[in-house]
């Protein structure tokens, strides 16, 4: 079997029973077009000075996720005072805005995580 590859001026597209079969593509909405489709923050939350202190991270899951979300996802998680967490960052949107740019989600989480059990005692 001799496999070609089409020239540089061709887009790829997935498409039909062949987005299945490709492992970064699963579990992620796609346009149709075929491409991944990224949510992206549009809150004013990104521009908050609350993040501007946020220690810095561009690395692993959290790269280039909303700090703003992931904080007020730690408030909610921290009213209910969840005793088992699951940050899932790869339901966060994306930003590239304000003070949550390459801020870390984790930090901003815990950050709101202990608001919330704060508030959840009032």
């Amino acid at each position: 079997m001799n496999l070609t590859v089409p020239p540089q001026r061709y887009r790829s597209t997935i498409d039909g029973p062949i987005r299945a079969a490709v492992p970064q593509v699963i579990g992620k909405a796609l346009t149709d077009e075929g491409e991944i489709a990224m949510s992206v923050c549009k809150e004013q939350h990104r521009y908050s000075e609350l993040f501007a202190d946020l220690p810095p991270s561009q690395a692993g899951s959290g790269r280039h996720k909303c700090a703003g979300c992931a904080y007020n996802r730690g408030i909610e998680d921290g009213l209910a005072q969840k005793e088992h967490i699951d940050l899932d960052l790869d339901g966060l949107p994306d930003s590239q805005a304000g003070n949550v740019r390459h801020q870390s989600p984790h930090a901003a989480w815990a950050m709101g995580y202990l608001e919330g059990v704060r508030r959840s005692y009032k």
